[in-house]
């Protein structure tokens, strides 16, 4: 190990923490994590999933506390709107805390062992949705969040929030590199808002392996996120279905009908890949999009509805536009969707082809960390 680390910092869901660790993986130095301690079973769940060795994995949950204080995490169900709202209200102060925070700091790695980390030290910063710039650190930042903040609220009718939009996009223009993957470009056509700093990629998630699992013939999958009440709809939705499902052991659901797949939850993608599950159901947050289209398999999504992410919106127009899944609006269609959506498979797997064209590779991770070496980053 050498003196230097890379630090991470996420915010938005599970998924960040998939990306940035899969990208931090690939390169030599510790790496630094500011999550809560509740956090730390899911790092060392994606650390063992991904082959990372656990004495390179720091949690700072000191800086997760700064964070949290301020209310610029999102945590315990807050909604959307409370959380840029608390953005725009403390950022200054946030970033105050933190600078200081960062020039020198104690950390815990997953095997329990304490070290002290320097500022001065942090060679490359993955940043994949904080709101908050480098903190005075002498360090690259690369961006992988796979949609830009700023575009989402920008470009959404419906936040309202488009003078903060435009605050994260001359923010975002002020970073190293942001990778943005090539499909969500696609739903703006002409319009897209380039900032000139950007690497698109193919998706996020690696090329699908064949998995062992034991799994029911005609199965669908299932992912249990957003807001209770999409969590709620969806769950409707399992009700309605005469599918076998199968999800995650965190989805709140239980029953003979369910099988229910063990960590790591970043091997998804090769669940999903196996022929006997039809199709992937849930919100259209961009970790459920990435594993069912890697895995060559259409998505079924519930209805926008005002209070959701913006960052939903957004994906939907896009599967709508490119039919690569199908929308429904009462929880009760779910099966004739489901078989609807096979029709979706030819354009989904003309979408890879074309990426796998253009850059060789579906594994979105890989691709990133290489660009960060061939740039200069790291």
């Amino acid at each position: 190990m050498s003196d230097y680390h890379i630090l991470t910092r996420m915010s938005h869901g599970y998924e960040p923490y998939f990306l940035a660790l899969g990208v931090a993986a690939y390169f030599n130095d510790d790496i630094v994590v500011p999550v809560s301690q509740s956090k730390t079973g899911l790092i060392g769940e994606i650390a063992d999933g991904k082959n990372i060795d656990r004495r390179r994995v720091y949690i700072d949950d000191e800086a997760a506390k700064i964070s949290s204080a301020y209310g610029v995490t999102r945590e315990n169900g807050m909604d959307y709107r409370t959380w840029i709202a608390n953005n725009v209200t403390n950022m200054n102060r946030v970033e105050t805390d933190l600078r200081d925070h960062y020039q020198t700091f104690i950390a815990t790695n997953l095997e329990g062992e304490k070290k002290e980390f320097k500022g001065n030290k942090t060679r490359l910063i993955l940043n994949a949705g904080s709101l908050h710039d480098n903190l005075g650190l002498d360090a690259s930042v690369v961006y992988i969040f796979p949609l830009r903040y700023g575009e989402v609220t920008a470009r959404s009718k419906n936040s309202g929030y488009k003078g903060f939009g435009n605050f994260l996009i001359n923010m975002e223009k002020r970073r190293a590199v942001s990778f943005i993957p090539r499909i969500h470009t696609l739903s703006y056509d002409n319009n897209y808002l380039q900032l000139n700093n950007e690497e698109f990629t193919p998706h996020m998630k690696e090329a699908p392996a064949q998995t062992d699992l034991w799994l029911p013939e005609n199965s669908i999958g299932m992912v249990f996120s957003g807001t209770g009440r999409k969590v709620e709809t969806l769950k409707s939705m399992a009700d309605a279905t005469a599918h076998p499902i199968v999800t995650g052991t965190f989805s709140p659901v239980e029953g003979g009908r369910y099988t229910k797949i063990v960590p790591p939850r970043a091997e998804f993608v090769h669940v999903y890949a196996d022929p006997r599950i039809k199709a992937v159901i849930g919100q259209t947050g961009y970790g459920m999009l990435w594993s069912a289209w890697n895995a060559g398999k259409p998505v079924v999504f519930p209805q926008y509805e005002k209070g959701d992410d913006d960052e939903f919106l957004h994906n939907s127009r896009t599967i709508r536009k490119f039919g690569l899944g199908i929308e429904i609006k009462d929880p009760k269609e779910i099966d004739a969707a489901v078989e609807a959506s096979q029709a979706c498979i030819p354009a989904i797997k003309a979408m890879n082809a074309e990426l796998m064209n253009e850059f060789e590779t579906l594994d979105g991770i890989g691709y990133m960390a290489n660009r960060i070496r061939e740039l200069g980053l790291y």
